[in-house]
C-alpha cells in the first residue's frame, strides 16, 4: 500500500545516502528516513518542503533557479511561482526568516550553515495512512493544537466544531499529522462533503481505508472489521451527516474502542463521548494596538503575512502598514478563511485596493484549499451557501430579517423586522448561533449591563444575509419595518431628556447607524418615513458631533416641496436642524428655517393646538438666540418672553423650564442680575426636580456665565464643571467644548494655570474634531488668557492673533466678554513684549493651527498670580432650545 502520510512519508535515496544525517541550521535531517528534529524533538514538515530543502541543500549555498527548484521538487507536473513560494513560507518558518535569500532575477540561496553528522539508526516509519499533503502551516492556533496533541490518543472522540472557514481542516490535517505515531493502524483522512446519502458513509471510510465492505449492514461489518485496531479515523465536514456520523463514532465506541474518532463539523455529532472543541476566529491585536510586532503576534495578522508573502516575498507587515492589516482583520473579524482570501489578493491588487473592496469579499475566491476541493473552502459564498443550506425555512427566514441590520441588534428590533414576537424567535436564533452566524455580545451574556442584551453577526455573515434578503424581494418590506420600529424608539429623547445615561447612550445610540442607512434609502422609497427618522435622530446624532451629517441626510429632503400631509413632518425637521445649524454657526440657515416653521405653523391667535403652540414658541425662541448672540438683547427678550407665554398655553413644562434658562440669560446679558440670578435658579430647581438633564446643562452654563460676568470665578468654574459631568454622561460633545471652554477661562481668571491649560485642551480637542468653529475660536481666545497668567505673553499674543484669524474665516460671532479679555491681552502683551518679540508672535499666529494650539495646551503650566479681570461684560452667546 502507498503512505501517502506527508510527516512519514519515505522517498527513494541512492545507496550512498541511505542512513546518511545532515544538519542545517539547528535543524537536524535524516535522508534516508525523511525524520526532522531539532534539540531531539520531531518535526512535521509536508514532503514538497522536505524535497525543497534537500534540493536547497544539494546546492551547497549556491544561488538556484525557480525553474531548476521547481524540477527538483515537481519533476513530473508544471506548476506555478506560487507554489513554490508557498513551500518556502514553510522552509522560512522552520529554519528562520533570513535562512532563504531571494536574489532578485537569480534565484534563491541557502544561507544557514550545512554540516554532516552522525547517521541516525533509526528505521523508516512505514505505517499506512492518507493524510492530504498540507498547503500552509497552522498559524495563531498554538492553544487549540496543544489541547488536540492531548486528546488525539486511542479511543478518544474530539470534535472541532465552528464556523465554516474557520480552519477546523486545516487544524485537523496539522493535529492528525503530528499524533501519527501514536496510532500503529495508521491515520485515515476522509472527507464527506461530497457525500448527500447519510447511508454511504460506512462506504465512503471503507474506501479510504481501502477495505471491502459489504452492501447489506455496512456500518455494522465496518465496525467489526476495525475492532482490536490503533488508528485514527479523521471524518472532515460531518455538518450535513450528523446523524450518520454519531451513529459511526458510537458503534466504534462499542464494538472497536481504540479507534481514535476525529471530526470537524459546523455542529457537535452529540455522540457518545464527543470532546467538543470550539475553533474561534483568529485572535487579533488588541484594540487601538497597530504597532508592527505587537500586531504580528496576533494569530489575524500572522495568518494575513504569511498568506500575503506567499504571493509576493517583498510583503511586510510594517509601522506604515501596520494599522491597514490591522484594519482588515478586524474587518473580517478574525475570520481564517476570509483573511487568507484577502491577503491571496494583495500581491495582485495591493493592501490599499484589498481594504477599499472589502464589501466584495463573498465573490473572492482561492485556487485550492487544504485537504479538499468542496466549494464551501474556496469562497466565502460558497462557505456560507453551505450553511444556509443547513437551515431549516423558519431560521433562513430569521437570516435573512437580519441582513437589514447595519451591526448590533436586539430582539424586539428582530421581531419588529421579522412581524412576530420575541419569544417565537429563540429557537431559530438559537439555530444560528449554533452555526456559528450570529453571537451574543458579553454585556448582555454576563449581565453587566441595565440595557437588553444585544446580537450581532461577523461582518462577512452580514452582507450574505443582506444578499439573500435582496435576492427574495424582501429587502423594501424589511427596511420599512425597520424604520417605522426606530422612529418609535428615536421619539423617546425628543419627549424627555431622561437622566438614565444607560438608557440613552447605550441603547439610543447604537440605533443610529441603522437610521442613517434608512434615511438614506427612505429619501428615495418613502420621503415621510426619511423626514420622520432624521428629524428624530438628529439631536442623539448632534450629541456625538455628527452636525455635517445631520445636514447631508436632510439636504434632499428639504428640497421637496411640502404637501398638507407632510407639513407636520416639515416642521419637525426643520425644528430640530434650527440646533444643529446653531452650533455649525449657520446663521443664516437657522432664521430661514425658523421662518419657514413660522409660515407653516401660522399665527398664534390662530393656532389652538398644544403641539403647533409649542412648535410657535420654538421658532421664535430661535430667532431670540440669534438676536442674543448678535448683541440685541433687549430684542431677544421680548422673543424669549413671547415664547415662554406660548409654552405656558402649551402647558409644556420641559420649554417653560429652557425658555426660563434663556430670559436669564439675556437678562444676565443686559446687567440685570438679581433678576437674572432668580429666574435661572428656577429654571435650575425645576430641571433638577424632574431629572432633566439637558435643562440642568443649560441652567449651570447661564449661572456660569453670569458669576463670569461678575468675576467671581470659582463659582463660575463650579457651574462650568456640573455642566461638563452632565455633558460627558449624555453624551453631548458641543455642550462639553462649550462648558470646557468656558471652564478653562474661569481658572485662568482664578490663576489656577494648569487646570485652565488642561481644560482648554480638551475643548480644542473637541472643537476641532467636530467642526465647532466657535468653540475653537472662544477656546483659543481662553487659551491666550490662560498663558498670560502663566507669564508666557509671546504665546498669549501668539494664541489671540490665532483666535482673530480663525474668527474671521469662519465668520464666527464675537461678543462683549472676549472683546473685553483679547483688548486686555493685546495691552499686556505690548507692555511686556519688545516691538520685534510682538511681530514674531503675530507671525506664529497667523500660522498657528487648531492642532497645534491644542498641543499647546497639552504642554501643561503652573499656578500663576490671579489675572486682572476686565470690565463686566455680557455672557458669550444664548444656551439653545
Amino acid at each position: 500500500m502507498t503512505d501517502l502520510n506527508p510527516a512519514t512519508r519515505v522517498a527513494d535515496a541512492s545507496a550512498d545516502e541511505a542512513g546518511f544525517a545532515l544538519r542545517c541550521g539547528d535543524i537536524e535531517i535524516d535522508r534516508a528516513t525523511r525524520r526532522l528534529r531539532r534539540q531531539g524533538q520531531a518535526l512535521t514538515l509536508g514532503s514538497r518542503a522536505i524535497d525543497l530543502l534537500l534540493a536547497l541543500i544539494d546546492g551547497r549555498a549556491q544561488v538556484q533557479t525557480a525553474d531548476a527548484l521547481r524540477a527538483a521538487v515537481w519533476p513530473d507536473r508544471a506548476v506555478g511561482d506560487n507554489n513554490l513560494r508557498v513551500q518556502m513560507t514553510h522552509l522560512r518558518r522552520l529554519l528562520g526568516e533570513h535562512a532563504i535569500l531571494y536574489r532578485s532575477g537569480r534565484g534563491y540561496q541557502l544561507l544557514a550553515a550545512v554540516h554532516d553528522v552522525a547517521p541516525q539508526q533509526a528505521a523508516p516509519d512505514l505505517r499506512p495512512g492518507n493524510l492530504p499533503e498540507a498547503l500552509w502551516p497552522v498559524l495563531g492556533r498554538d492553544g487549540l493544537l496543544a489541547e488536540l496533541a492531548l486528546r488525539l490518543r486511542p479511543g478518544e472522540r474530539p470534535t472541532l466544531a465552528g464556523p465554516g472557514g474557520a480552519g477546523k481542516t486545516a487544524l485537523a490535517l496539522a493535529a492528525a499529522a503530528h499524533a501519527a505515531a501514536a496510532f500503529a493502524d495508521g491515520t485515515w483522512w476522509v472527507d464527506l462533503a461530497a457525500l448527500r446519502d447519510s447511508s454511504q458513509l460506512p462506504h465512503a471510510v471503507a474506501s479510504a481505508l481501502q477495505r471491502p465492505l459489504a452492501r447489506e449492514n455496512a456500518m455494522e461489518h465496518l465496525a467489526n472489521g476495525l475492532a482490536g485496531q490503533c488508528l485514527l479515523l479523521v471524518l472532515d465536514n460531518c455538518e450535513h451527516l450528523l446523524a450518520a456520523a454519531a451513529a459511526l463514532s458510537d458503534r466504534l465506541l462499542h464494538t472497536a474502542p481504540t479507534v481514535a474518532l476525529l471530526a470537524t463539523s459546523r455542529l457537535p455529532l452529540r455522540s457518545a463521548g464527543e470532546r467538543v472543541i470550539g475553533v474561534p476566529p483568529l485572535s487579533l491585536p488588541l484594540e487601538g494596538d497597530t504597532d508592527a510586532e505587537s500586531a504580528r503576534a496576533s494569530g489575524a495578522v500572522a495568518v494575513f503575512e504569511a498568506r500575503a508573502r506567499a504571493g509576493d516575498p517583498r510583503f511586510r507587515v510594517t509601522p506604515t502598514n501596520a494599522g491597514t492589516v490591522v484594519e482588515v482583520c478586524r474587518r473580517l473579524d478574525g475570520h481564517a478563511l476570509a483573511i487568507t482570501l484577502a491577503a491571496a489578493l494583495v500581491p495582485v491588487l495591493g493592501l490599499n485596493a484589498v481594504r477599499d473592496g472589502l464589501a466584495e469579499r463573498l465573490r473572492w475566491m482561492q485556487r485550492a484549499a487544504p485537504g479538499s476541493a468542496a466549494p464551501q473552502h474556496l469562497s466565502l459564498q460558497g462557505t456560507l451557501d453551505w450553511s444556509y443550506e443547513l437551515l431549516n425555512p423558519a431560521e433562513q427566514r430569521l437570516l435573512r430579517c437580519l441582513g437589514v441590520f447595519t451591526g448590533r441588534f436586539s430582539l424586539d428590533a428582530v421581531a419588529a423586522v421579522a412581524g412576530t414576537d420575541a419569544a417565537a424567535l429563540a429557537r431559530p436564533l438559537e439555530s444560528l448561533m449554533v452555526h456559528g452566524l450570529v453571537s451574543i455580545d458579553s454585556a448582555g451574556l454576563l449581565g453587566t449591563d441595565e440595557a437588553v442584551a444585544l446580537h450581532t453577526m461577523h461582518e462577512s455573515a452580514r452582507l450574505y444575509a443582506h444578499q439573500c434578503l435582496v435576492s427574495a424581494g424582501e429587502a423594501d418590506a424589511a427596511r420599512g419595518a425597520l424604520g417605522r420600529h426606530l422612529v418609535t424608539r428615536l421619539h423617546q429623547p425628543l419627549a424627555h431628556r431622561s437622566a438614565t445615561p444607560t438608557h440613552a447612550t447605550k441603547t439610543l445610540m447604537r440605533l443610529l447607524p441603522d437610521a442613517q442607512a434608512l434615511v438614506e434609502w427612505a429619501t428615495v422609497a418613502d420621503p415621510p418615513l426619511a423626514a420622520h427618522l432624521c428629524s428624530r435622530g438628529a439631536d442623539l446624532w448632534r450629541q456625538v458631533g455628527q452636525h455635517a451629517l445631520v445636514r447631508r441626510l436632510a439636504a434632499p429632503l428639504l428640497a421637496r416641496p411640502v404637501t398638507e400631509a407632510e407639513r407636520g413632518l416639515r416642521i419637525e425637521l426643520l425644528l430640530s436642524l434650527c440646533l444643529v445649524d446653531f452650533e455649525l454657526e449657520d446663521r443664516n440657515a437657522v432664521l430661514v428655517g425658523a421662518a419657514e416653521v413660522l409660515t407653516l405653523v401660522g399665527a398664534a391667535d390662530e393656532v389652538a393646538d398644544p403641539a403647533r403652540l409649542t412648535q410657535r414658541g420654538m421658532a421664535l425662541a430661535w430667532q431670540a438666540n440669534l438676536h442674543a448672540t448678535s448683541r440685541q438683547p433687549a430684542l431677544s427678550e421680548a422673543l424669549y418672553e413671547e415664547s415662554l407665554a406660548l409654552f405656558r398655553r402649551a402647558g409644556n413644562a420641559r420649554r417653560v423650564r429652557e425658555m426660563l434658562s434663556n430670559l436669564g440669560w439675556v437678562l444676565q446679558a443686559q446687567g440685570k442680575f438679581d433678576a437674572a440670578r432668580q429666574v435661572l435658579n428656577e429654571a435650575l430647581d425645576l430641571a433638577v426636580a424632574d431629572g432633566d438633564d439637558w435643562g440642568q446643562m443649560v441652567c449651570h452654563e447661564n449661572l456660569g456665565e453670569l458669576e463670569l460676568a461678575l468675576r467671581s470665578h470659582a463659582a463660575a468654574a463650579a457651574h462650568f464643571e456640573r455642566e461638563a459631568v452632565l455633558a460627558r454622561r449624555r453624551p453631548d460633545m458641543f455642550r462639553l467644548a462649550y462648558a470646557q471652554a468656558y471652564l478653562g477661562l474661569a481658572c485662568a481668571g482664578s490663576g489656577d494655570g494648569a487646570r485652565a491649560l488642561a481644560a482648554l485642551h480638551e475643548a480644542l480637542q473637541i472643537a476641532t474634531r467636530h467642526g465647532f468653529a466657535r468653540m475653537q475660536v472662544e477656546a483659543c481666545s481662553a487659551l491666550a488668557v490662560a498663558f498670560m497668567g502663566l507669564g508666557e505673553p509671546a504665546k498669549g499674543y501668539a494664541a489671540l492673533c490665532a483666535a482673530r484669524r480663525w474668527r474671521a474665516r469662519h465668520g464666527a460671532a464675537t461678543n462683549e466678554l472676549f472683546d473685553a479679555l483679547e483688548r486686555d491681552v493685546e495691552q499686556r502683551a505690548r507692555h511686556d513684549l519688545s516691538d520685534a518679540d510682538c511681530r514674531r508672535a503675530q507671525a506664529q499666529g497667523e500660522l498657528l493651527t487648531p492642532d497645534e494650539a491644542t498641543a499647546w495646551a497639552a504642554e501643561g503650566g503652573g499656578t500663576a498670580p490671579p489675572l486682572k479681570p476686565p470690565a463686566r461684560s455680557p455672557a458669550a452667546a444664548p444656551s439653545s432650545t
